[in-house]
């Protein structure tokens, strides 16, 4: 029993040491007018879109990039949603400009627009690519983004679904309810599926063995 015992441990560490380190990665993207709710009357009052894609480093750390894609109209600044426990400690990397994390609420002349406060990762950043790198593993949450002012009118655009309950399913490409994939407030891993596919033919074969030898 014991040189069974020792054989199935040989085996997992063959089949995890062999397979190559397949890094998670999920897109998806947003786009206006079901999926993003924009100013009306300025040049956001049209076709825009937010699109994004958040991969796992080998350290276990996550990048996130998201991109705005507007007409005419620079960008004053992105904010968008992280977990209450998240601190400025765990994020670093950011794409020129620094990060700043507080409650942003509505009553704030800065954020014309915004439906609800909300706890957020904010970049001042004129341009519409943002990145930064996180030890917080990817949820679904809220964005809101904003400019100056057209024609007297303040321009800005957020989430269709900003403010209703953020889904709990897990990462995967696409959208969910209009929500973007968002840092949460905990570090974890997602398991590789081929790894876990290669785990359990292991276990399988093992047991096989089991039975075999029990004959």
């Amino acid at each position: 029993m014991k040189s069974l015992s020792t054989l199935i441990l040989a085996l997992v560490v063959v089949v995890l040491i062999s397979q190559p380190a397949m890094a998670l990665s999920f897109t998806g993207s947003l786009s206006s007018p079901s999926g993003i709710t924009a100013s009306p009357g300025t040049p956001w009052d049209g076709t825009i879109s937010l699109t994004w894609i958040v991969t796992q480093n080998i350290d276990m750390s996550w990048d996130y990039q998201y991109r705005f894609s507007y007409p005419s109209k620079d960008i004053s600044h992105f904010i968008v949603a992280i977990s209450p426990n998240a601190t400025a400690n765990d994020f670093w990397g950011a794409n020129g400009s620094p990060i700043t994390i507080a409650t942003y609420d509505p009553s704030n002349p800065g954020n014309p627009g915004l439906p609800s406060a909300f706890y957020g990762l904010k970049l001042d950043y004129e341009g519409n690519y943002f990145t930064f790198t996180s030890t917080k593993a990817p949820v679904w949450g809220d964005f809101y983004i904003k400019d100056g002012k057209f024609d007297g009118n303040d321009v800005y655009a957020y989430n269709s679904s900003f403010g209703s309950p953020d889904p709990t399913d897990a990462p995967r490409d696409g959208t969910i309810n209009n929500k973007i994939l968002r840092p949460d407030s905990v570090t974890t891993t997602i398991p590789e599926p081929s790894s876990m596919i290669l785990f359990g033919s292991v276990l399988a074969f093992a047991g096989g063995i089991r039975r075999f030898r029990r004959k």
